[in-house]
């Protein structure tokens, strides 16, 4: 089964060699796409605007490279929605402009679409590299999740599928589900894959996928973002959460641990409480609770 695959990267005030670097793994892909949009959110800035379509004009490639600049500043979902509009392919890729594809990722996965012809998306490994001063962190993001098939109940409670550089997915069924939903940033990716999973099949390979480079400035290190970004997608999906206390307990660790990492004791131990309301007491919560102690001698040794 031959499919067509558009691409869209979404930039906003990225350096330009940076946005370049995305749009050059995207180039070396052994399957290329059908085509290549990249979507501008912030067009204030004209002389970055100007730097962008240079640098996409010096590119040569053997599909078509589009440039859209939004109407001014919209927000990631927005911008998101804008590519997913304009674009043509029946499935579609996005790559966030600081990140970096490795050379067999849509190959994997337009081979997993022809294995798998009811899947609705296709995602795999995330190797992550964190930056912390001189040191870098590899790790793989999501590994111990590989999670296919049905998985609505596991994805709601944890976004193993992981931010919108990793899956490859179809386009119209997104937008049957309203695409990205601006008010649950910067969860938006989470509740559009929890979208579509209710639509059919996940597929999840065991081939890392792509490369996540984690700084100051990204948005995955924002707490506070992050934080409101969980209660929006809770709100929006709670009805679901009565119904699948499981899924509602993993949701709940997840938060007490990534507080817990930066440093919101009380927070974690809150969380933690609602994970035992809903549980109860079991190995699950055992564990957790020694991990946020963990986590917290950690912080306070400055290890």
């Amino acid at each position: 089964m031959k499919v067509s695959i558009s691409v869209v990267i979404t930039t906003y005030k990225r350096p330009v060699e940076t946005l370049r670097r995305a749009v050059l793994s995207v180039c070396a892909q052994k399957r290329q796409p059908d085509e290549l949009i990249v979507v501008n959110d912030f067009p204030e800035d004209v002389s970055l605007s100007v730097r962008i379509e240079e640098m996409l004009k010096g590119i040569r490639a053997s599909f078509e490279i589009r440039y859209y600049a939004m109407p001014h500043n919209g927000g990631a979902a927005a911008a998101r929605n804008e590519g997913l509009r304009i674009a043509k392919g029946q499935y579609i890729a996005f790559l966030d402009d600081d990140d970096v594809w490795n050379d067999n990722k849509l190959e994997l996965q337009e081979k997993a679409l022809r294995d798998y012809p009811d899947a609705v998306l296709v995602t795999g490994y995330i190797s992550s590299v964190e930056s912390k001063g001189k040191r870098n962190r590899n790790r793989i993001y999501n590994a111990g999740m590989e999670y296919s098939g049905d998985v609505f109940e596991k994805l709601l409670g944890n976004n193993f599928v992981g931010g919108c550089s990793v899956p490859l997915f179809d386009r119209k069924i997104a937008l049957k589900c309203g695409g990205f939903d601006s008010k649950t940033q910067p969860s938006e990716d989470h509740d559009m894959w929890t979208a579509l999973s209710q639509k059919g099949k996940v597929v999840f390979l065991r081939e890392k996928l792509i490369t996540y480079y984690l700084h100051d400035q990204s948005l995955t290190g924002d707490f506070d973002k992050r934080m409101d970004g969980w209660k929006a997608y809770y709100r929006k999906w709670k009805s679901e959460f009565d119904r699948h206390k499981e899924a509602k307990c993993t949701f709940f660790s997840i938060i007490a641990i990534e507080s817990a990492s930066n440093g919101y004791g009380k927070k974690a131990w809150s969380f933690y409480k609602r994970m035992i309301n809903c549980c109860g007491h079991n190995k699950q919560t055992v564990f957790i609770m020694f991990k946020i102690m963990r986590l917290q001698v950690q912080r306070r040794l400055g290890l």
